[in-house]
């Protein structure tokens, strides 16, 4: 059974969240609590996306890579995290290259801009 999952730190949701400096006992023991339990299984999926002009074109890409495995609260206090080797070595990945001609990405973003706007595109 999955306890936790985790989506790339970049999220809005969660970045308000991340605390960088703390001390690790106290925060062993919050985590104990909150899951009521020592072991803790976990999916991770970070992601990742940009775009990059290239001649007269710009190439989008995006990608989302996740791994598998559990945090271990028990031992002095300090999180130690095991993945499980078969989502290091064949995870469940997913990615994407776009490339788009620089006049064209205004008609794009339009396009885009329209259907969130709950406007019907013409064929």
């Amino acid at each position: 059974m999955l306890d936790l999952i985790l989506i790339g730190a970049k999220n809005d949701i969660f970045k308000e969240l991340i605390v960088e400096r703390c001390d690790s006992k106290e925060a062993s023991q919050t985590a104990r609590e909150f899951f009521g339990k020592d072991i803790v299984n976990l999916v991770a999926v970070d992601d990742t996306e940009y775009s990059r002009p290239l001649f007269d074109m710009i190439i989008f890409y995006a990608g989302a890579y996740s791994c598998e495995g559990r945090l271990d609260f028990s031992v002095d206090g300090i999180a130690r995290v095991k993945y499980k080797d078969r989502f290091m070595e064949k995870g469940e990945d997913a990615s994407s290259c776009v490339p788009i001609y620089v006049n064209k990405v205004p008609e794009i973003y339009q396009t885009f801009h329209d259907i969130s706007q709950g406007r019907a595109i013409p064929h």
